[in-house]
């Protein structure tokens, strides 16, 4: 890691403390003693509204820019004001958290006149990124892959990707070698999520969880289909009939034709009483509330961050089987996997861990232990620094 002072420029779509978690590096290396600034829009393109908020976890320094989104709602997306800031605070290194887009382009376009090292971080998957939706979008992102994708892959110093969901896709559409894409995972404030027995107190009595024998089985992201939440609903409404103190609590908005249908389906399977449902997104400090209250973290499908900031809570996980990801997850003997719409695992699963409160103590400790050696931001920060030395060009 280098010893000398850097000036890191970080570029993100957003930069909104209740949604958006890239600000948690640059703080992190703000900390090492780097000189770091946050470039970001305060605006989320899908979801057309501005937000203005200041974090307290992270008081680094940020700049928003204004955002435009182009061609047809593809969020093929361009922040102009990036060049001003580029002059402004000549970076020795950019550490950009977007890639699809026609700003990776422009600051890709930069790089020769100001000499910095550029380093392109995706965070884009098919999980998140409709690219074949329809005929635009797929003739948008062919044509930007063959011609903005080139110029991207020849001025980046690393490609990173923060999982292997998300390097799959920059292989496929950059035509990249799997070899040269580094996989450096995101990362949760061990710190910050830090809970003990008075927050779960505090968090359950604010959260209307007056019983304590509640078993709370908590999912937290995006509430899409590609989660199948409805496999959870199923499971829980299994396993009551062996523990009738099981509750679900799913927070995160998304898209709500299927939020919609499943509170329709806990109304069906009669479990409409212990399912709560938030179909939209929560501060960062109302989160930590469902984190504290909260006993296991399930994620029957696709996973997001939020599965590590359930890690850094001390929460026993039950996640999917078949990736290499969710097999670190769980590494610690924290949690369990089970196949993918299998609901009978799922079901057996969330009875084990909550019938057995020494091993769900046992395992939320092994989770947080986890948390602390391998998803601490100043973890993820290091190994960065490590990659923004010319010695380690690939």
């Amino acid at each position: 890691m280098t010893d000398r002072t850097l000036r890191i420029l970080h570029v993100a779509y957003y930069y909104l403390p209740w949604l958006g978690y890239d600000v948690g590096l640059a703080q992190a290396q703000n900390d090492l003693g780097h000189e770091t600034l946050f470039a970001a829009s305060n605006r989320i393109p899908d979801l057309r509204k501005s937000r203005n908020e200041q974090s307290s976890e992270y008081p680094c320094q940020v700049d928003n820019v204004s955002l435009w989104t182009l061609v047809f709602g593809s969020r093929i997306i361009l922040m102009p004001g990036i060049v001003r800031i580029l002059f402004r605070f000549r970076p020795r290194v950019v550490h950009c958290h977007v890639v699809f887009d026609l700003t990776a382009v422009l600051i890709a376009l930069m790089k020769p006149f100001l000499k910095y090292r550029l380093i392109y971080c995706s965070h884009t998957s098919y999980l998140n990124t409709d690219t074949r939706g329809s005929f635009w979008r797929r003739l948008i992102y062919s044509v930007f892959n063959r011609t903005c994708g080139k110029i991207i892959v020849s001025q980046s110093d690393h490609l990173v990707a923060v999982g292997e969901n998300e390097a799959t896709m920059l292989e496929e559409n950059l035509s990249v070698n799997g070899n040269n894409v580094r996989i450096v995972r995101l990362g949760a404030s061990a710190k910050y999520f830090e809970l003990n027995h008075k927050h779960r107190t505090n968090a359950r009595k604010s959260l209307g969880y007056n019983n304590s024998d509640h078993i709370i089985i908590l999912h937290v992201g995006g509430i899409i289909p590609e989660k199948r939440l409805q496999d959870l609903l199923r499971a829980v409404e299994m396993a009551r009939h062996e523990n009738d103190n099981l509750q679900i609590l799913i927070t995160g908005g998304g898209d709500q034709s299927y939020i919609k249908s499943l509170i329709d389906l806990a109304r069906e399977l009669n479990i409409q009483d212990i399912t709560r449902i938030n179909g939209e997104y929560i501060s960062k400090k109302e989160l930590l509330q469902h984190y504290a209250a909260s006993d296991i973290g399930v994620w029957p499908a696709a996973i997001t961050i939020s599965t590590i900031e359930a890690i850094a809570s001390g929460l026993p996980l039950i996640v999917k089987s078949n990736d290499i990801y969710t097999g670190f997850l769980t590494s610690n003997k924290n949690g369990y996997r089970v196949t993918v719409g299998d609901v009978n695992s799922l079901k057996t699963a969330i009875l084990e861990i909550a019938n057995n409160t020494q091993l769900r103590n046992a395992m939320g400790k092994s989770s947080r232990d986890l948390a602390v050696a391998e998803f601490h931001w100043s973890s993820i920060a290091k190994r960065f620094l490590e990659l923004y030395e010319p010695s380690n060009h690939s």
